[in-house]
């Protein structure tokens, strides 16, 4: 339901010019002990020196949706690895968030992001529905590639715009 709520209700926008370093750090700092708790290892490499306006509010939450999903995604298996790693590719800023989880299908890839699909149990669907819309908002792509029993590997590409 809190979900749904923060995604229904206007944010007050939160704009900032930044290289997101502030809101990777903040965001992994709140999700190791959520981590923690179900064995999964935090990895951090942070390397992009390019800088583009976003909602600091909207990407952590983001952020925290993916991280998340990936931490849930590895309960099942007894924990693992989750890897953030930030960096910049021809002024386009890279996000790429990997788990060693159970891994999707194809089909279950086609669905993420449409509203109350979600591959679990208790999910709304309404977290990644957010990730994509605030991908959306800054021109950015998401790429995903999982294998099941593998992982799951989210690609995210925000172009850089001008201040």
């Amino acid at each position: 339901m809190s979900d749904y709520l923060s995604f229904a209700k206007p944010q007050s926008e939160n704009m900032v010019y930044s290289n997101l370093f502030t809101e990777t750090e903040y965001t992994k700092d709140l999700i190791i002990p959520f981590a923690t708790m179900h064995q999964v290892e935090v990895q951090f490499h942070f390397t992009n020196t390019l800088f583009t306006r976003y909602d600091r509010n909207q990407i952590q939450q983001c952020l925290i949706n993916l991280y998340k999903n990936g931490i849930e995604a590895m309960k099942e298996t007894g924990g693992g690895t989750l890897t953030i790693d930030i960096s910049e590719k021809k002024q386009k800023i890279l996000i790429k968030i990997q788990d060693t989880g159970i891994g999707m299908t194809r089909d279950q890839i086609s669905h993420l992001g449409q509203p109350y699909y979600s591959t679990k149990e208790k999910g709304t669907g309404l977290g990644m529905l957010m990730v994509y819309s605030t991908i959306n908002k800054l021109k950015g792509s998401i790429d995903i590639e999982s294998r099941k029993g593998k992982g799951t590997t989210f690609l995210i590409t925000i172009p850089v715009l001008e201040a």
